[in-house]
């Protein structure tokens, strides 16, 4: 955590006379205690240094997330047990598989460097390196809800397109 670093340095240097503060150091204490003294205590100091966040998810969490819930919106699609379920359905058992290899196998592959060739395995496996939560079954059910975005893939010959485009279409025989 870098402003506990900074913190560290700033106290070395108040309690070293010798040595002038750095400027970063310096505009770290200012800006940290001025925010704390302004409001008068508001707010609070670990806050006022960066030690305690404002709340909400953060960019970092919010791209782990959507990660994990893609790689579990495609094993839902592309896993045979699960791919014809309910999401409530497949959302219990799909936790129920990801807690029966969390106990297991993960134990004897978790310092493997590639994952397991069969799915679901290669999917919890990398939930799991990646230390991602593998959500509870409401959070899953909600997930497995959602629509997959899969990247959109032009497959359409050109000749198809410009067909298309000027509105001859073969299937509109009168």
């Amino acid at each position: 955590m870098a402003s506990v670093r900074m913190l560290r340095i700033a106290l070395r240097s108040l309690s070293d006379t010798r040595r002038d503060m750095p400027y970063p150091v310096k505009l770290f204490l200012i800006n940290g205690l001025s925010a704390f003294l302004v409001d008068g205590g508001e707010p609070s100091l670990d806050k006022a240094f960066g030690f305690r966040r404002q709340g909400g998810v953060s960019p970092r969490r919010a791209a782990s997330n959507t990660r994990r819930n893609d790689i579990l919106l495609h094993l839902k699609q592309s896993h045979p047990e699960w791919s014809a379920l309910s999401p409530a359905v497949a959302s219990r058992r799909m936790r129920k598989a990801f807690d029966q290899y969390e106990a297991g196998r993960w134990k004897r592959e978790r310092h493997s460097l590639a994952a397991p060739s069969a799915e679901p395995y290669a999917s919890f496996w990398r939930l799991l390196r990646d230390e991602m939560r593998m959500p509870q079954v409401d959070r899953l059910r909600e997930i497995l809800s959602t629509e997959f975005n899969a990247p959109f893939e032009f497959r359409a010959s050109p000749s198809t397109m410009t067909e298309s485009l000027r509105g001859d279409d073969a299937s509109d025989d009168d």
